[in-house]
């Protein structure tokens, strides 16, 4: 049964601030042990932290099928609907939602703004590391992926609806087990995660287009919004990592260029690494912030070109030149919100940070 306010206290709705947590898209929650109230409303406001469908659960696209694409995006709008219906029982004002959100979160914010199903539903936003410019696969690509994934669990067919009764009768722990199977090898160089928001097309597309041309045309929400980054936010994955006892010369090395090496040749590019930035110091947590800048100007160097269409503007968003644009050493992440949320212990390697994508 839903609280009942007195006539008093309906006159004194609280701004309500709607929390969508990062994690890739493959994972997290926002439950309070990670994303807790503890500092945020002691500023007098009313905080909504949401789950909404993850990996393959949340961003399965079989095109031809009767499956709809991007089902974790429209559980944020289901969400945001429940919260116009219902916050103001709770002391919210349903009349003034700010959404915010990290990483895939923040990616998840941009594309609320874009979506025509959530006009209306809050009036501010706040992107904290992510935009749905950079973490958009092609749907023909999210539909081969899915094929592999049906073919690794049993099902080697090239009819979608065929596909999709086969994967209704997997169970769901099965078919999340099996979702990196839907990588191919050299997918799996530089990617971790398989289903994330995909460039659907029809009527009922969840984004109705290109976002970088509905951002040029002007189709997206009309209210305030703020985006940033957070300078060297990727030691947020690498922590884990930094194991003296573990870490050989080799690992300062990008996966991707090690598996272009033989052995000798990865050791004595390492060795020279090393010697660069650490010298005769240790690699270790202590010294972490040298390899966070060995790692930023390499990746920016070497993936910014790549990743950026012709003619767009890349801009600086004050704190940090290279977080907002590829997703790699110094971006990934921002600092915590919860004080229960403690240090990653997930090992994603040193400058294997490249594999994290729409983190």
């Amino acid at each position: 049964m839903l609280p009942q306010l007195t006539k008093v206290s309906a006159s004194t709705l609280k701004a309500v601030m709607f929390w969508i947590h990062g994690g890739s898209f493959q994972s997290g929650s926002g439950s309070s042990k990670f994303y807790g109230p503890d500092y945020i409303v002691t500023e007098d406001i009313v905080l909504v932290t949401i789950n909404y469908r993850l990996g393959v659960l949340g961003f399965l696209d079989v095109e031809g099928s009767d499956v709809v694409a991007n089902n974790g995006l429209r559980d944020q709008v289901m969400a945001l609907r429940w919260v116009r219906d219902n916050i103001s029982r709770f002391g919210g004002d349903p009349d003034n939602v700010t959404i915010f959100g990290e990483s895939a979160g923040a990616t998840s914010v941009h594309a609320l703004l874009l979506a025509p199903s959530s006009e209306g539903l809050f009036h501010k936003a706040i992107a904290q590391s992510g935009t749905v410019l950079l973490c958009q696969v092609k749907s023909t690509v999210s539909n081969q992926r899915t094929f592999r994934l049906g073919k690794a669990l049993g099902c080697e067919t090239k009819d979608p609806q065929t596909l999709v009764e086969f994967l209704r009768t997997i169970p769901d722990q099965d078919i999340i087990l099996a979702q990196g199977k839907a990588l191919t090898d050299e997918e799996k160089s530089v990617i971790s995660t398989p289903f994330i928001p995909t460039d659907e097309s029809g009527p009922n597309a969840f984004i109705p287009g290109d976002p970088l041309r509905l951002l040029h045309e002007g189709k997206f929400h009309k209210v305030p919004y703020l985006t940033g980054v957070t300078s060297a936010e990727g030691k947020l994955f690498i922590t884990g990592g930094f194991d003296p006892a573990t870490i050989t010369n080799e690992r300062l090395l990008p996966r991707s260029l090690r598996e272009n090496l033989s052995p000798g040749d990865s050791y004595d590019l390492g060795s020279k690494v090393k010697e660069f930035y650490f010298g005769d110091k240790t690699v270790c947590s202590e010294t972490m912030d040298r390899y966070v800048k060995w790692g930023t100007p390499l990746f920016a160097e070497l993936k910014v070109p790549g990743s950026i269409p012709g003619g767009t503007i890349v801009s600086d968003y004050l704190i940090g030149r290279h977080s907002h644009v590829t997703k790699d050493t110094d971006g990934a992440n921002t600092n915590r919100i919860s004080k229960d949320q403690g240090p990653r212990t997930t090992d994603y390697g040193l400058t294997d940070n490249e594999s994290v994508e729409g983190a």
